[in-house]
């Protein structure tokens, strides 16, 4: 099953390294990104804002993809259908070689109230405590 899971694995008082984690019928494959919390709850804002505005696609980018920087990803939210489906394309840095040149891109398939969801959820990571886990979709 599609999924996108973000689970906190470091913080000091203005960094938090986040491991970010998906899984599509065809990969799982994960990253780690370093974020504060003012970055964090406007990712969160933007995925909120699309799940209010769907008519449109929606990128989101998280650092930059080129350049000596830390890893970085984005999330392309596509138009939803009327039915309220829409995909997630990813396109994720694996931090391997280090011109960083390698990448993972593919879709999670997803609706709007579980991206609305986790737009919401993603606000916990700021406060919570090391382990703190959030997911696209409840698989419980």
């Amino acid at each position: 099953m599609d999924n996108i899971q973000v689970e906190k694995i470091w913080e000091d008082e203005s960094l938090i390294e986040l491991k970010i984690t998906v899984s599509t019928k065809y990969a799982i494959v994960y990253q780690t990104y370093y974020t504060n919390s003012e970055e964090l709850l406007n990712i969160s804002q933007m995925i909120i804002n699309y799940a209010d505005n769907f008519t449109k696609g929606y990128y989101i980018k998280m650092g930059n993809k080129e350049g000596n920087y830390t890893p970085a990803l984005s999330m392309n939210f596509l138009k939803a259908d009327a039915s309220g489906h829409t995909k997630i394309e990813m396109d994720i840095e694996i931090a391997d070689v280090d011109d960083r040149s390698h990448r993972c891109m593919c879709f999670v398939n997803s609706e709007l109230g579980a991206i609305e969801k986790f737009g919401m959820n993603l606000r916990k990571i700021c406060d919570g405590d090391l382990g703190e886990t959030i997911t696209l979709l409840d698989n419980g």
